[in-house]
């Protein structure tokens, strides 16, 4: 039946070993999408690419530790709004702050 709805069956690739299918992300408990699962250099634990925050757009080259595993703590994302905020603020010109006893 699953012929006639133009599906075809598929294999599971031969080079994927026993050791892959245990290997799940610690965020989301999924072992799905295994060429986005990363592994931590000091745990071994897997996390996805994906579920990371910040979300990770590639596998890094080198080792990589998991967020519980890093000294790295990334920044926060205030941080970032705080940035916008100080861009849009209007502050006045040293000329007009020489001159503000002229005005009083």
């Amino acid at each position: 039946m699953a012929s006639s709805l133009g599906r075809k069956r598929t294999h599971a690739p031969k080079g994927s070993s026993a050791l892959n299918d245990d290997v799940s992300c610690e965020v989301c408990s999924g072992g799905h999408s295994p060429s986005k699962l990363i592994l931590c250099d000091k745990c071994d634990r897997g996390y996805h690419l994906f579920c990371l925050r910040p979300i990770l757009p590639y596998v890094p080259k080198g080792s990589w530790f998991c967020p519980s595993c890093s000294n790295h703590k990334p920044k926060s994302f205030p941080l970032v709004q705080t940035k916008i905020i100080d861009f849009f603020r209007i502050q006045r010109s040293p000329e007009a702050l020489s001159n503000q006893d002229f005005f009083v």
